[in-house]
């Protein structure tokens, strides 16, 4: 009798490994997808993910966070428009050094990972209210 009460505590410990496993194997499933959500609601807008301010010269270097830019003109619209509401995701500038900004360029990348490994897409020069592309070249 007493034999068979401990091949039950033995059988009873070996069949909640497998229910472990299996609630563990579900966490991450859920981590996992979490993760991945959060990164398709940040992809398309573009982000500023480095600056250098030199000689009232802004250098921002931005990733456009998608596969392919299909309208350049669109794009620089947006990403001055963003610079001028201060709401990119990683960056916020700030408004209370009194600096005059004679022009910003931004150096358009099309992800985050290209930087330092491909070259730039092409430039957006701020200037004056202008908007100026430089090096367009067409598609990758």
């Amino acid at each position: 009798m007493k034999r068979k009460r401990d091949q039950r505590r033995c059988r009873g410990a070996a069949g909640k490994i497998p229910a472990l496993i299996f609630c563990a194997a579900a966490v991450l499933c859920i981590v996992i997808w979490v993760m991945r959500h959060a990164q398709m609601q940040e992809g398309n807008e573009p982000d500023v993910v480095a600056s250098r301010c030199e000689n009232n010269v802004y250098d921002l270097t931005v990733a456009a966070n998608c596969d392919e830019i299909k309208d350049a003109e669109a794009f620089a619209e947006k990403v001055v428009q963003k610079y001028e509401e201060n709401s990119f995701r990683t960056t916020k500038f700030s408004v209370d050094l009194g600096e005059d900004i004679d022009l910003v360029r931004f150096h358009v990348y099309l992800r985050r990972e290209e930087i330092g490994e491909k070259e730039e897409l092409f430039q957006i020069r701020y200037q004056d209210g202008d908007i100026i592309l430089d090096g367009i070249n067409g598609k990758r």
